[in-house]
């Protein structure tokens, strides 16, 4: 009875370690590479308990990317803080825009993954985000 659990607890991990065939992945990269520019920035200093708005801005050749998902991470730079996970608004013209309500003091790393309409994901970061007390 063991041997087979153990048996179907392996073929379940095998299978779960299969990739797709090429093509079926989307493309992810941090922009560079694809010529898309993805800007990040904060618009208010982060405070701790206040909320601050991360603003986006997605171009691909100097046009505005529209239609894009983008999530956005932010995360402690030290283990042990639930990370905050927001999905941005779309503003119009490229631009998007995430509530970032700071539970803690202390560095952040913030990180937004935008998913394009063709299905190619993006991503950019802002490291060594210092939230304050107030």
């Amino acid at each position: 009875m063991v041997r087979w659990m153990v048996a179907l607890l392996l073929l379940a991990l095998l299978t779960g370690c299969v990739r797709t065939q090429q093509g079926q992945e989307p493309m992810e990269s941090d922009g560079q590479s694809s010529g898309i520019k993805m800007e990040l920035h904060l618009a208010e200093k982060p405070t701790l308990g206040a909320v601050s708005s991360l603003e986006m801005t997605l171009t691909r050749a100097g046009q505005p990317i529209t239609g894009a998902v983008v999530q956005v991470e932010g995360a402690m730079s030290h283990a042990g803080m639930e990370p905050l996970l927001v999905e941005a608004t779309e503003m119009g013209e490229g631009a998007y825009q995430a509530p970032l309500a700071w539970s803690m003091a202390g560095e952040w790393i913030v990180t937004a993954r935008a998913t394009l309409t063709d299905g190619s994901i993006v991503w950019e970061s802002l490291e060594s985000v210092e939230v304050l007390s107030p």
